[in-house]
């Protein structure tokens, strides 16, 4: 009698696990958020979790560390749906199935604060100029001082006149309304304009060439400015080959918070992630900041396993969603009224 109730219950709880969907997850914040991981949050766990009410759906949800294993999981019929801002690509769709697109998207570029060209940023730049031509800098104060000495001694001129005629030498090659008399005067004149001039010309054409080395190298305004950049990605996701194709150094990372961090602290020049993981990062942050630009357009979709039975359900489910203002709802919790 008791081996017949266990066997019973077995025969019930394989039929309840057959039937309990197995629904992987992969931290992508605001879409999926696992701050509490007993109870997942965010607009795709929302979507999804409307969608399995509406259909009736018991469901587990299952934790992947990488990305790329939701689509390893669904093949090997590991899990039977995985949301997480999935991009829907031709690629991916040889080895996995897509429900119709729920949100669209792009990509977006990470940078530092201090890179963002803001006023403050700007100042801050050209201190670090001044700092790297300190050398040059002191040397032309100190042969400034020495030839003011000189004429005022030579010439008996007050020395604020001589500092300000030989500054007025160097600066412009003009005179102004004085101008030296003895014949020892005229040859210090001749000198400062030799020396004096090649100095000069040595300082504004070293501000000249690092302003432009500092903009070449941290003024990231548009995905072109990418190029030649080393730019941080995750592995398994689109920013990989979008990157490289912009001409920038991908480098991969094993998700978003690492690429954030080299980034902070000088290892990358940008990071490049989803449109939302972006915003999200930027909203939170003081230090980094999203440049206002999108490309690489995309859409994402909840991802099956291949020929899955529920596509159709949970595409009717969705359509039907958008229709009676239920997706609208979860959307202006999570990103407002405006769209993205």
């Amino acid at each position: 009698m008791v081996y017949r109730v266990v066997l019973m219950m077995l025969v019930a709880f394989s039929a309840f696990a057959a039937d309990t969907l197995r629904v992987n997850l992969y931290e992508f914040e605001p879409l999926v958020s696992l701050q509490d991981k007993t109870k997942p949050s965010g607009f795709d766990v929302e979507i999804w979790e409307k969608v399995a009410s509406e259909l009736n759906l018991p469901y587990k949800y299952t934790i992947v560390p990488k990305f790329s294993d939701i689509f390893t999981n669904l093949q090997d019929n590991l899990a039977d749906v995985a949301i997480s801002g999935i991009t829907i690509t031709d690629k991916r769709e040889e080895t996995v199935d897509f429900t119709h697109k729920y949100y669209d998207s792009g990509l977006s570029i990470l940078i530092r604060s201090s890179d963002s060209g803001g006023i403050i940023a700007q100042l801050m730049q050209y201190v670090g100029i001044l700092k790297k031509l300190s050398s040059i800098l002191v040397f032309y104060l100190v042969f400034l001082v020495i030839m003011a000495f000189s004429f005022n001694r030579v010439e008996k001129w007050p020395l604020f006149d001589c500092y300000y005629f030989v500054n007025t030498i160097i600066s412009t090659v003009g005179f102004g309304d004085i101008s030296a008399k003895s014949k020892f005067g005229k040859i210090l004149v001749q000198l400062t304009m030799v020396i004096g001039i090649g100095i000069f010309s040595i300082i504004t054409g070293s501000i000249s060439s690092e302003i432009t080395v500092q903009k070449l190298t941290y003024k990231i305004t548009c995905p072109e400015d990418l190029r030649g950049k080393r730019v941080a990605v995750e592995e398994g996701t689109t920013s990989v080959e979008a990157v490289s194709k912009l001409g920038a150094r991908a480098i991969t990372v094993a998700n978003i918070k690492k690429g954030v961090e080299e980034l902070r602290n000088n290892e990358v020049d940008a990071v490049v992630y989803d449109l939302p993981g972006i915003l999200y990062i930027a909203n939170n942050s003081t230090d980094v900041v999203a440049v206002p630009a999108v490309f690489d357009k995309q859409t994402y979709g909840i991802a099956l396993q291949q020929s899955s039975p529920l596509r159709d359900k949970i595409n009717c489910t969705l359509l039907k969603m958008m229709a009676d203002g239920e997706y609208q709802k979860i959307y202006e919790k999570y990103f407002g009224k405006e769209a993205i």
